[in-house]
């Protein structure tokens, strides 16, 4: 009895079966299709790039070392503390000065005496120059005795006029050995040579008064032989600073690395140097911080979820358009973190399937309610009409 039942279950089953096969085959072409779409995308404008982040620390390039200099004499002032900032000319010290302070005031006095009696010389030759003599005479004797005043008086104007001269030289040697003792006082005063903060003075070196460390600082760190595959000098890097980050540029790789190479090493490592290229450097010397480098990148570029994009020769996404699953080709760019570039094939206004699998193109399209009510936010973005459409196939599709 019990086979009997088994074997009318199967042969019913096996009609059932086909049946439907041989309709589906004569009706193939009459059968109304769709494809059921369950959620969609559309692109955004946005920046992508495939980066490589490395730890570094902020560190300078070099240190500018004041050395104690016997030949100056003795040290009779340090005009700066530690952690003080300073630029090019800043004064850092000063040798003893003294004996050529003595020799400036002597100089100094002598200029002027000089230009005291030079003015005394003016005076008395204007006066001189203010005798009149008279133009009329009653005797000859009175007119030779007029004219031999007159000679003696330009005679010492004359004589008044060299001294002058001669003051006036002796003034100009007095002020070229003024300018030669100022100039060895300035010998005297050390400056900087460069922008920096001074890390430490020691007064009684011997060898080292004081160290600066100069600006601008450098980000240093270190690239595995991997990483050289990848990073190369010039290229661009992210700097974490606050909200907006800060520029900086591959300035130097070394090709040693810092440690002898040895088979007992997975990885050698070899130095990097990261410049900041902004005007404004607010690093913070010997913090340490993680830089974003940069291979390659695209600003405000259209962006796809990569999940939308159907891998291939020639990439393509579905697009829902005029109530049908459309297949378009694209061209793709960079991918990262689960986004894609789209370099043409769509705009932003294209509405695209989310995960598709195994579509066909030209055929209408349905949204099952549960999946449009569940995620109602998707329709905000588009125009009532639409949104209206959506909802009408999802209903009709259930």
């Amino acid at each position: 009895m019990k086979k009997w039942i088994w074997s009318c279950s199967i042969l019913l089953t096996t009609s059932i079966i086909v049946g439907n096969l041989y309709l589906y085959q004569k009706y193939n072409e009459k059968v109304y299709k769709v494809e059921k779409v369950h959620q969609f995308e559309q692109s955004k404008e946005g920046d992508i790039r495939i980066s490589h982040i490395k730890r570094g620390v902020v560190t300078s390039l070099e240190e500018q070392v004041i050395s104690y200099q016997q030949q100056l004499g003795t040290i009779d002032e340090i005009l700066v503390s530690e952690g003080d900032e300073v630029t090019v000319g800043t004064e850092l010290l000063r040798y003893s000065t003294s004996e050529y302070i003595e020799l400036t005031d002597q100089l100094e006095s002598k200029i002027d005496r000089a230009e005291a009696e030079i003015t005394k010389i003016k005076s008395d030759i204007l006066a001189l120059k203010r005798v009149q003599f008279p133009t009329e005479f009653e005797s000859e004797w009175e007119e030779a005795q007029a004219e031999a005043n007159e000679a003696l008086i330009d005679s010492q104007i004359r004589e008044l006029e060299f001294q002058e001269e001669l003051l006036e030289m002796d003034i100009e040697d007095y002020e070229s050995q003024l300018n030669r003792v100022e100039s060895q006082i300035d010998t005297k005063t050390i400056v900087s040579t460069s922008d920096g903060i001074v890390k430490s003075v020691s007064p009684n070196g011997q060898d080292e008064i004081m160290k600066i460390i100069t600006y601008p600082y450098v980000i240093k760190g270190e690239l595995t032989e991997r990483d050289l595959e990848h990073i190369e000098v010039g290229q661009k890097v992210y700097i974490p600073q606050g909200e907006q980050p800060i520029l900086g540029t591959i300035s130097e790789i070394s090709q040693f690395p810092i440690k002898a190479p040895s088979l007992h090493e997975e990885t050698s490592y070899f130095p990097f140097s990261v410049t900041v290229t902004e005007e404004e450097n607010p690093l913070l010397f010997a913090h340490h911080l993680e830089v974003e480098i940069v291979e390659s990148e695209s600003l405000q570029t259209q962006l796809l979820p990569s999940k939308t994009i159907v891998k291939g020769k020639k990439p393509f996404v579905y697009v829902l358009e005029n109530g049908k699953v459309k297949k378009v080709e694209i061209e793709i760019g960079l991918e990262n973190k689960g986004k894609t570039e789209v370099i043409s094939g769509i705009t932003n206004e294209h509405l695209i399937v989310s995960k598709p699998t195994k579509l066909k193109s030209d055929l209408p399209f349905v949204m099952p309610a549960k999946e449009v009510f569940g995620d109602f936010s998707q329709l905000k973005e588009i125009k009532k009409k639409k949104a209206t459409a959506f909802v009408l196939r999802a209903m009709f599709a259930n």
